[in-house]
């Protein structure tokens, strides 16, 4: 998330935020993320990089989880 959202220093905290309340409360409970702004603003980009992330850390998990599974079995 640093690298594909750099410039905004105030909004990767205030997502981590977000996520760290999240993981410490055991969930979100339906809670979403808004990002408003003027055209042009980056808020798309901001969208495709939360989503990359955890998109990354999903695969991630999946292929772990696949090496034990067929490494153990």
């Amino acid at each position: 998330l640093n690298s594909l959202i750099f410039p905004f220093q105030d909004l990767k905290e205030r997502i981590l935020e977000f996520i760290a309340v999240g993981n410490l409360t055991g969930g979100v409970s339906g809670k979403i993320i808004l990002l408003v702004g003027p055209p042009g603003t980056g808020k798309t980009s901001v969208g495709d990089a939360i989503f990359f992330s955890f998109f990354v850390f999903v695969v991630e998990v999946i292929q772990l989880f696949f090496f034990f599974f067929f490494f153990f079995f």
